[in-house]
């Protein structure tokens, strides 16, 4: 059971949410990620599978789905 959530949007203006995650990897800090964004692409899909992310939401996110999510992170994979 995980005590903390990473919500990521994937666009952001420096780096994207990936390259973020991925740099939090090198320092071996991990957590359960979910990915945001405004884009409807294929891309977004990839990024959430490439990372193992829980979820891959598209703004406007409705809260009962980010509730969803969150609470998927925080029971963890074996839930």
């Amino acid at each position: 059971m995980a005590d903390a959530v990473l919500i990521l949007d994937i666009w952001m203006p420096e780096m994207t949410g990936v390259e973020l995650w991925k740099e939090l990897q090198k320092k071996a800090f991990t957590i359960p990620t979910i990915l945001i964004t405004g884009q409807r692409e294929e891309r977004a899909r990839l990024f959430g599978e490439e990372i193992g992310a829980v979820a891959v939401l598209f703004k406007p996110v409705e809260e009962k789905e980010l509730l969803d999510a969150i609470g998927r992170a925080l029971v963890g994979p074996n839930g």
